[in-house]
């Protein structure tokens, strides 16, 4: 039975020669940290599921031509795909997706649509939205002109604090303790400081002081959607409300490309189980903003109340990410079976 096993060509994104040359630390850091020893526990895991022919391919924006071009002459694989670039970073990301996709071999995570819809947060937003999932108020800034002229405006309708965020960002790039803001003043400074940074625009949202989730999800709406027990980021007991967030700085200290990590005691945070007077609300959330986004593969949401008292919270969607470096065993026999039925369809 072993034998009939597809063969596992697993998609690592790396960075090309140009962007070793020119990227700033930061990109590199939230790419490249950790990645090595990621692979080989996914590795490992697929070896104790039964999988004997592994090989990992090293994807650029300039190579996976040439690494699809050789893959097209084989048969029974399956394609894990850990390629989650945006692209305008210098990492492989929507070129391959969209390339497995036309081609229509079996590949893990998200399909063209749900990668590309996940990149940009106020679009993410705005879906959920006009599915009625809840999410924070938010207000788009292209320029700081046009911040100008609509700060006052949202006094009066988000009200502070207010959060600024990249457009498209990941990894908390851009964002620090002075994401949230609670003057006008601190708010133009701030959206100075993220516009100079990103091409890609800034939003600003209604800044929540509770509690922070986030659940699993995996699936589809054909095949069914798995929403896996929700786990509750708990932040740092030393950080003041407005600090509880993942602030870039905070959230990578101690962390560096050599593999160091800080001591247990100085994370941001650790995760617990989320609360049962929470699991059934939290997952009816992530299940509802996930099948709004006709999210497929496997994802993350992140969910964040408006208050810390379990009777009165208010939950509210941050954003849904998709996913690419996930390997528990039970886990990861399910994403290999989505992607060979996605396939076949």
């Amino acid at each position: 039975m072993l034998s009939s096993l597809p063969s596992i060509h697993i998609l690592v994104g790396c960075p090309t020669e140009e962007l070793l040359e020119t990227s700033k630390d930061e990109i590199l850091l939230s790419n490249e940290y950790g990645k090595n020893e990621g692979v080989s526990e996914i590795v490992k895991v697929l070896h104790s599921l039964g999988y004997s022919s592994i090989q990992m391919h090293s994807v650029t924006l300039n190579n996976y031509n040439q690494i699809f071009q050789k893959l097209g002459q084989q048969s029974n694989f399956v394609v894990l795909n850990l390629c989650d670039g945006t692209e305008t970073d210098g990492y492989p990301g929507i070129s391959i997706v969209t390339y497995l996709e036309q081609k229509g071999w079996p590949y893990t995570g998200a399909n063209p649509y749900f990668f590309d819809i996940t990149n940009s947060k106020p679009i993410m937003k705005k879906i959920l939205m006009e599915n009625k999932v809840s999410t924070s108020p938010f207000v788009e800034i292209d320029n700081l002109e046009e911040a100008k002229t609509k700060i006052s405006k949202l006094e009066n309708t988000i009200s502070y604090p207010m959060f600024i965020k990249p457009s498209i960002s990941y990894a908390s790039i851009c964002i620090s303790d002075n994401s949230v803001v609670t003057n006008q003043c601190e708010a133009l400074g701030q959206l100075e400081q993220v516009l100079s940074q990103t091409n890609g625009g800034v939003f600003i949202e209604k800044f929540l002081e509770g509690r922070e989730f986030t659940a699993l999800v995996s699936g589809d709406a054909t095949q069914g959607i798995v929403v896996y027990d929700v786990a509750e980021r708990v932040f740092n007991k030393n950080l003041k409300a407005n600090q509880r967030i993942l602030a870039f700085d905070r959230y990578w200290a101690g962390y560096d490309l050599n593999g160091n990590a800080p001591d247990e005691k100085e994370r941001l945070y650790t995760y617990e189980p989320a609360s049962p007077l929470l699991m059934d609300r939290l997952k009816e959330l992530a299940k509802n903003a996930y099948l709004s986004l006709k999210g497929n593969g496997y994802g993350r949401v992140d969910i964040r109340s408006d208050s810390m008292d379990y009777s009165t919270m208010k939950l509210y969607v941050l954003e849904i990410l998709r996913l690419s470096k996930v390997s528990p065993s039970d886990f990861m026999d399910s994403l290999i079976h989505f992607a060979m039925m996605r396939a076949k369809k």
